[in-house]
């Protein structure tokens, strides 16, 4: 075995110890499939992967659980994507209806319209708010600068 090949191992290895498992050798593809793909990114061909793993798999056959591996992360993805930009928009509705009186219940304490405007602004949640513990307005009107200003420069 080539130092290339020793070293292909080493990063096969999880898949590897999954072929030699009870799982199906198409589980165990679908569970490597990030590790694979990587592999085959980096140039390396499914004859490689096949003959350094074991895997009794034909190259036609580990291709084509590759790819539909591949689907499916990306279809994954794209639900994942989605789901958090449905949460997020949900959080933002929530934001925005609250109103100033709600917001000051929610708080223990008075804030002012220009407060609910910076919180508003920076789309944080009630429960963010509440859970850093201040106690007073003014707490969280230095808490919404410093935060507002840590943002700007990290965006």
């Amino acid at each position: 075995m080539s130092d290339n090949d020793l070293k292909l191992k080493q990063r096969l290895q999880p898949f590897i110890d999954a072929l030699n498992s009870r799982l199906s050798i198409r589980a165990s593809i679908m569970n490597h499939a990030n590790l694979l793909l990587d592999l085959r990114s980096e140039g390396y061909k499914v004859d490689d992967l096949l003959e350094v793993s074991g895997c009794t798999y034909s190259r036609q056959s580990f291709s084509s659980a590759l790819h539909e591996a591949k689907k499916k992360i990306h279809d994954n993805k794209i639900v994942h994507k989605r789901t958090e930009a449905i949460e997020k928009e949900e959080v933002l509705d929530i934001i925005n209806k609250l109103s100033l009186e709600e917001w000051t219940n929610v708080l223990g304490y008075e804030i002012n319209e220009r407060i609910l405007g910076t919180i508003i602004d920076l789309n944080l949640t009630p429960e963010h708010i509440v859970n850093l513990n201040l106690n007073n307005s003014n707490k969280l009107s230095n808490y919404l600068i410093e935060f507002k200003h840590q943002n700007k420069y990290s965006r």
